[in-house]
Parts: C-alpha cells; structure tokens; sequence
C-alpha cells in the first residue's frame, strides 16, 4: 500500500500473481548462477533495475506503489535492486516515513476514519530536513511523542496568557495591601418642622356689674323691653371659637411633636 501522489488522498493496493509453469529468464537479466549449489546471484543488465524482482529500467519511478520521488539509478553503486531517491528530493519533496510529500505539507494524524487531525508546526521544508518533518520552533514550543492537535503550542497565546495570569496576580496582591475602609454611620439629614403658634384671642368674662337684668312679671307685659340681647359682643370670643382655637393649636402641637420624634429616631 502506498500513497498515489503527494497532491492527493488516495491510496492503492497491487497484487502479484506468481506463476507455475517453469519460469522465464527475466529480460534484465544476464546470467543466473547459483553460489554454493544454494542460492542464486543474477547479473542485472547495465541501465536496468531488478528490484522485488521485477526489471525497471533507468528512471522509472515508484509512483505505482505512491512514491514518486524514489526512481531506479542503476549508476549508483548497489542500486540496481533498491529504489534510489530521486534529485527532487530535498529540492522541493521530502521523502518521510517512506512517504513522498511534497513542500509545505503539514504532519497529519488520523485518530479515526473520520477524524484526522493536522499539525501545526510540522510540515516538510526539503532545503531544511528531507527525510524528517521540519519543526517551526520560532512560532511553537513542539511537544514530542504527542499527536496533533496537542503537539504544537503557540507561543504567542502561551505569552499573552502568562502576562496575563502575572498582571492579575500583581493586580490582586496590590488590592490585598489596601487598609480595609473602616465602616461609617451613614449621616440622616435633620428635617426641622415648623410649628405656627396660634394664639387664642382673649376671652373677656362678663363681671357682676355687667350681668344680664332678670325680667320681672312687671316687665312681662312689655315683651319689646324683655328681649333679651344675645348678640355676642364685639371683641369676645363666644364658646364654638374658642373650642375650635384649642382644637386647631392640638392638632399643630401632636404634628410637630410627631416629626420631632421620627427625626430623632433617624438619628
């Protein structure tokens, strides 16, 4: 199984059918002889590559079995029966965990098969690691033998947490040196009632001299002379006034002490 091509997802599978009849001198082979009566060593033609068996001739890829990058470069010494990586490789393809991935991929991680996590930090940068995921250490902390997502912390959010953490822990020990307030009675404004005092006009009371003349059986006949004047004088104050001063200074009296009394308990 190997990847088709390092721009897509997809995935092969290949099979070999072996055959029973007698087996044919395969074209890229010279001679086979064996050493020692017990194995056999084949003499591969030059420019041609026998590799699990099968002749590839010089720059044929491994792209069927979804490695592009690896080709046969029977000029190289032990060659001719391993695939050789190519001269992409480490220009603009890494070649990684048998995988031929092309520049700027990213490290993926597949939990599930519906769940496949990318990493943030490692990604393949030839000029930098062919055969290795390149680590963004300027812009991430990596965190090793983790998968992603957790495998990369951010840097900038780690800073900005950390300041932020040390600015509230200053903030909250700077407030706990503060002298506690000491509690104060709140201050109840005074409200002054005024109270009008009313004063009674004088009551003038008749004297002996000034007393109403009794009417004899003499004065009966005369009922004009017998009338008597019940018109109050002027300048008296006659008993309804009187009880209704008393009653009005009363009321204004309990009104003032009532206020006088709620302020101070306010107070």
């Amino acid at each position: 199984m190997g990847k088709v091509s390092s721009n897509t997802n997809e995935y092969q599978f290949f099979a070999v059918k072996l055959a029973a009849d007698a087996p044919e001198t395969l074209s890229c082979v010279e001679s086979c002889a064996l050493t020692g009566n017990k194995v056999a060593k084949s003499a591969v033609k030059p420019g041609h590559c026998l590799i699990d068996n099968v002749c590839y001739e010089e720059g044929a890829t491994a792209e069927i079995f979804g490695r592009p990058c690896m080709v046969c470069n029977p000029s190289n010494a032990g060659s001719q029966t391993e695939w050789s990586l190519a001269a992409t490789v480490g220009e603009s393809v890494c070649f990684i965990n048998n995988v031929c991935q092309d520049a700027g991929d990213y490290y993926t991680f597949r939990e599930s098969r519906s769940m496949t996590y990318t990493s943030l930090c490692q990604h393949c940068s030839p000029t930098d690691n062919s055969l290795g995921w390149f680590i963004d250490s300027v812009n991430f902390d990596f965190v090793a033998d983790v998968e992603p997502p957790n495998d990369c912390l951010n840097k900038t959010v780690t800073t900005a947490e950390s300041a932020a953490n040390a600015e509230g822990q200053q903030k909250q020990e700077e407030e706990s040196q503060l002298p506690t307030p000491s509690p104060t009675k709140p201050t109840v404004p005074i409200i002054s009632v005024p109270v009008t005092e009313m004063l009674e006009p004088p009551i003038e009371e008749s004297s002996p001299d000034k007393a109403t003349p009794v009417a004899t059986p003499d004065d009966a006949a005369t009922p004009a002379e017998t009338t008597t004047d019940t018109t109050t004088p002027v300048g008296s104050a006659s008993k309804t006034d009187t009880d209704n001063s008393g009653s009005k200074f009363s009321r204004i009296s309990i009104v003032g002490i009532t206020s006088a009394i709620a302020t101070v308990m306010l107070i």
